[in-house]
């Protein structure tokens, strides 16, 4: 996706995923397989910087599904305005849902905000991973930023039973 002269750009520290603030875009140009853009406001962008085109973040809502016998993760979400409810999730080896934003590898996703998670039966997930929800943000492969980078996030009136591990895992996260 080529963001647009007049998107707002919410601007992350490279090293930390803190949030520094928002830019809006002036002028989008590409030049052969670059883009270069200008942009005014008062955050400070610095080479290394990670850059979300907040005009173009997809809502999610899974609601009244059946996930069962899945050797991977039920749900891999990255975006924001999130709605998981009235759904079964049993036998995922992985666990149910994974809630990610990592800068290490494939630098793909937004920091999630705004997520409800509500409702949902949760019956023998996560044989080899942390929790039946997962919610982490990582900087690398030993790295996770401090809090918040996931943000307004509420898991209630679920019912999590026969477990792998933890059935609620959350780092660099605030409810």
């Amino acid at each position: 996706h080529i963001p647009l002269a007049g998107d707002l750009l919410e601007v992350r520290d490279g090293s930390t995923m803190a949030e520094k603030g928002t830019v809006t875009l002036s002028e989008v140009t590409e030049i052969d397989d670059f883009v270069k853009i200008a942009f005014t406001g008062t955050c400070k962008l610095q080479v290394g910087d990670f850059l979300a085109d907040l005009n173009n973040v997809a809502s999610l809502e899974f609601v009244n599904n059946i996930v069962r016998n899945k050797r991977n993760r039920g749900l891999l979400l990255q975006t924001r305005n999130i709605l998981v409810k009235d759904n079964y999730f049993s036998n995922v080896i992985h666990g149910a849902i994974l809630i990610v934003c990592e800068v290490s590898n494939f630098c793909e996703s937004i920091s999630a905000k705004n997520v409800l998670i509500e409702k949902n039966k949760f019956y023998h997930c996560n044989e080899s991973t942390a929790a039946d929800v997962e919610i982490t943000a990582m900087i690398d492969e030993e790295r996770t930023p401090q809090p918040p980078v996931m943000e307004q996030m509420l898991i209630r009136n679920n019912l999590m039973a026969e477990s792998g591990n933890c059935s609620i895992f959350i780092n660099s996260g605030s409810m």
